[in-house]
């Protein structure tokens, strides 16, 4: 009887995969400053780049001086995704784990996107590896690796956030409220009539809270909500360039 993998097996057995797809596809990175912690995305091939990396081509930045490391691919053809402990992952929508026998391990499976997503805190390095670019849903091209910086962020002092931001000179205000509220609406609002804009649904706060950081320069809105408040009509005058229709929602870098 073959025994049950642990998250420490699926680690190296992704950071392996991650390995043979540079070889065959080659490297290619991208660095970004998120809440004053530097992120490089470490992609084999460029299929997966524009996706994961939009949102936060407001936040450029030339440091290589540590911080996380996100490895990111799409699984050849010819592989599975590797395999898990089914006790642990049970077939729902998402499943998030802390290996019990190591809690620098956290995990994060999409059984409907079929992609998996390992993050060792010690290391602060994760690997996420999808079998399928087109299953990625809308919401995830527009608040890419939630959970993978959540955890780096909230291990590192900062706090990561569910709600929009909006500045006005040295201050910032949180917009908070369940989802469907009016955060993007009012958030937008906000920025149409001269505030600095942080973000529609995630941000981060500093250690000491007196700060408030953009993580994602994205904004998600019901096709309707383009007429329902004066002035989205210059969003939608750069539809062709600005929005991309991905299901529910358009997806907007304002």
């Amino acid at each position: 009887m073959t025994a049950a993998p642990t998250l420490v097996a699926c680690r190296d057995d992704l950071a392996d995969r991650f390995g043979r797809r540079i070889e065959t596809e080659g490297l290619i990175e991208h660095r970004f400053l998120v809440a004053e912690q530097p992120v490089t995305f470490r992609f084999a091939g460029g299929r997966l780049v524009e996706d994961l990396t939009a949102s936060f081509a407001h936040l450029p930045t030339h440091d290589d001086s540590g911080g996380l490391t996100i490895n990111c691919w799409v699984a050849d053809p010819d592989d599975e995704l590797p395999p898990l402990p089914q006790e642990a992952f049970p077939e729902t929508s998402l499943a998030r784990r802390v290996d019990p026998a190591d809690a620098s391990l956290r995990t994060h499976y999409d059984w409907e996107g079929r992609t998996i997503l390992v993050h060792d805190l010690d290391t602060a390095t994760a690997w996420r590896c999808c079998a399928d670019p087109d299953l990625i849903p809308w919401w995830e091209r527009a608040a890419p690796l939630r959970m993978s910086l959540a955890w780096h962020l909230d291990q590192n002092g900062s706090s990561f956030l569910h709600g929009a931001a909006v500045t006005r000179a040295e201050d910032a205000a949180l917009i908070v409220g369940p989802g469907g509220s009016g955060k993007s609406t009012t958030a937008l609002s906000c920025l149409l009539a001269g505030f600095g804009y942080l973000g529609d649904d995630y941000c981060a706060s500093s250690a000491d809270g007196e700060r408030v950081h953009s993580v994602y320069g994205s904004a998600k809105l019901a096709p309707a909500g383009l007429d329902a408040v004066e002035g989205f009509e210059t969003l939608r005058a750069d539809a062709d360039d600005m929005i991309g229709t991905h299901g529910e929602k358009l997806v907007v870098w304002p």
